[in-house]
């Protein structure tokens, strides 16, 4: 057992050694997530040509910038 091996509690013998397979869940997850983020950009370009009050626009020029850098970040990471 110093070695970190496990035996079998009945006959004392090692068990058979199976590949585990190496997917990473995250990396499928990126290219949806940043398609989504992408869209949310898309949406708030459009909704910021068309709004009149200076505050939201503010508030949606904020929520643009944050966007982009996540998305800067997830390319960075890849």
């Amino acid at each position: 057992m110093k070695e970190g091996q496990a035996l079998c509690i009945s006959c004392g013998r090692q068990p058979g050694k199976k590949e585990i397979p190496t997917t990473n869940p995250q990396n499928e997850m990126v290219p949806t997530l940043e398609k989504t983020l992408e869209k949310k950009l898309e949406l708030l370009s459009k909704e910021l040509e068309t709004e009149k009050d200076h505050e939201k626009q503010q508030n949606i020029l904020k929520t643009i910038n944050s966007l982009l850098e996540t998305i800067d970040k997830m390319k960075g990471k890849q």
